[in-house]
């Protein structure tokens, strides 16, 4: 059965079973390299830092980021890269990695995104308002502690660290997973984008393992996936994506020496009146991205069989 050059002539069901496994294995792997690196960085044990805090030492918050490095690589960025090499033999085109149909693409795409954040913003600082009970709760209260750590600045070089791993590098594996291989294979299985959209950015909530965060990062999961679609690129969608975190470590940073920055981050209520604007400005951009739409063709995923895929650019 394996003698095939290229995983693309194999049945459906076969690559995705191949892919699960593949992250499974880099993920394993990853995990590894974390035990051996780690005690080079800090002296807490591997699985103590996944109960830092505000009050953990630098190297502690240190030691979690090079590990959530690892992570994301194992199970995001790496699999996917190396599942698109053997699937294809055009694997940049397999993953979506092409130009925009329109060079308008690299206008809208970020003003839509970044004037959706306010909302993003404020259904988060909503939700946490919610009593999810108490295995939801802890969950929560833990992933919040940890974020406190990691977005706790004392240098430039603390913000480029975080930057780098928190924004940067999602915005790149997570794309390439979720829009480049996860989307792409729901959508052999059903042509319809309104449930390939849906189901990709349910699944891209789900992972982030964010219970009150959960309808967010549905929406702007949505909101990804949509652009990927319309523009044909995932470059637009890793660029959309890098903003939407980018952007929140950045006014965190800002926040450490403007007052007013400061003061509406640890009230975590955003103003009624920048969602509103916000708001506005995404629909017309979304309006006018979708006008000037230049989408994925219908049969987009249907390569998964034959010869020498010289369909794929």
């Amino acid at each position: 059965m394996f003698q095939n050059r290229y995983w693309r002539s194999y049945p459906g069901w076969l690559q995705m079973v191949l892919f699960a496994m593949m992250a499974f294995s880099l993920l394993s792997f990853m995990q590894v390299v974390a035990f051996v690196l780690i005690p080079n960085i800090t002296t807490t044990p591997v699985a103590g830092l996944t109960h830092i805090s505000a009050s953990s030492s630098r190297a502690d918050v240190n030691g979690f980021l090079t590990m959530q490095a690892l992570m994301a690589s194992g199970l995001f960025l790496l699999p996917s890269i190396l599942f698109a090499y053997l699937t294809h033999p055009k694997p940049f085109g397999y993953l979506g990695l092409r130009k925009p149909g329109k060079a308008i693409h690299w206008l809208l795409v970020p003003i839509a995104m970044v004037a959706l954040m306010p909302f993003i913003l404020w259904l988060g600082a909503l939700f946490s308002k919610i009593d999810m009970g108490p295995m939801l709760k802890e969950m929560q209260e833990q992933n919040n502690r940890v974020m406190q750590a990691l977005l706790k600045f004392s240098s430039a070089g603390d913000f480029v660290k975080a930057l780098l791993v928190m924004a940067i590098l999602p915005a790149i594996a997570e794309e390439l997973f979720f829009r480049g291989v996860i989307m792409r294979m729901i959508h052999w299985r059903m042509k319809r984008m309104v449930h390939v959209v849906v189901l990709s950015a349910l699944v891209f909530a789900v992972m982030h393992s964010n219970p009150q965060g959960l309808p967010s990062i549905f929406i702007s999961g949505v909101v990804l996936a949509l652009m990927y679609y319309w523009t044909g690129s995932l470059w637009l969608s890793m660029l959309a994506h890098l903003l939407n975190n980018g952007l929140q470590i950045a006014l965190l940073y800002i926040g450490n020496t403007n007052a007013a920055v400061k003061s509406v981050i640890e009230s975590n209520e955003m103003p009624v009146t920048y969602v509103i604007v916000g708001l506005v400005v995404f629909a017309g951009s979304f309006y006018l991205l979708w006008k000037n739409r230049t989408p994925l063709p219908y049969d987009w995923s249907d390569d998964y069989a034959g010869e020498d895929g010289t369909e794929l650019s």
